[in-house]
């Protein structure tokens, strides 16, 4: 069987000649709850906080993106016709996606301190600091990205987009910790809901990878458990995106 190491008429032949949109299905419905956030985070762009997109969008988009080229790959079983081109360019495009993904999440950070600073509050906020380090990250993951294109690894990607939960994480548990009691505190506590839902979802994925199928052909499987459980993750992050101006008395 001809193995295609690049896309031509006959691999996009052989591809859509087996792929099945069944075996795609949780990143369907991922796709459906992202896409619904997108628009309701733009709109709020509009009416609450007077851009055309925020940072938050971005991510939304961004990620709207990465779900799209795993949709393609997850529709079609890594079978030896167009398993090296899924593998080289597919993952490579979504891996470097996702690190937009990261970007857009610790600068998402900025529109928070923003609000917060404009009510005499994380006036010390270090944002050049802040920016430099978020900056050198994502450049540093992307050049790793870039020079291992030809064999993407998953785990780089992972741990761009793990760090920048965690770094909105930390912000969150800071202001929750260290803020007055009396600030409305509803978009640090949906960031800390986002990176605890992301966390269960990874080690569900993990932990349970043995006992659930690994073939895209199984109705249920290892991946759709992580897609399932990460839904409910972006679905937080929009509740924070819309509470990133809040700071009246709770």
């Amino acid at each position: 069987m001809q193995v295609f190491d690049q896309w031509n008429s006959a691999a996009i032949a052989a591809y859509l000649e087996h792929f099945r949109f069944i075996y795609g299905w949780s990143n369907l419905l991922l796709g459906v709850v992202i896409f619904s956030c997108l628009i309701l985070s733009l709109r709020d762009d509009r009416r609450q906080l007077k851009v055309i997109c925020s940072k938050a969008s971005l991510f939304f988009i961004s990620i709207l993106c990465v779900n799209t080229i795993a949709t393609v790959s997850h529709m079609i079983e890594y079978y030896p016709p167009i398993a090296m081109t899924l593998g080289r360019e597919l993952d490579y495009f979504n891996f470097a996606t996702l690190g937009f993904c990261a970007l857009w999440i610790e600068l998402f950070v900025l529109e928070r301190v923003s609000f917060l600073n404009s009510h005499g509050l994380l006036r010390g906020f270090p944002r050049k600091t802040f920016v430099a380090t978020v900056l050198t990250l994502f450049l540093t993951f992307q050049y790793v990205n870039w020079v291992i294109r030809h064999d993407p690894d998953f785990i780089f990607a992972i741990l761009d987009y793990m760090t920048s939960l965690f770094i909105l994480l930390l912000f969150a548990l800071y202001v929750i910790v260290y803020l007055p009691k009396s600030i409305n505190k509803k978009y640090e506590m949906n960031s800390v809901y986002t990176f605890a839902t992301m966390l269960v979802a990874s080690l569900c994925q993990i932990f349970l990878a043995d006992a659930l199928p690994r073939g895209e052909s199984n109705r249920f499987h290892y991946n759709d458990l992580y897609h399932v459980i990460a839904a409910a993750a972006f679905y937080f992050i929009y509740r924070a995106k819309i509470n990133v101006s809040a700071v009246t008395r709770e």
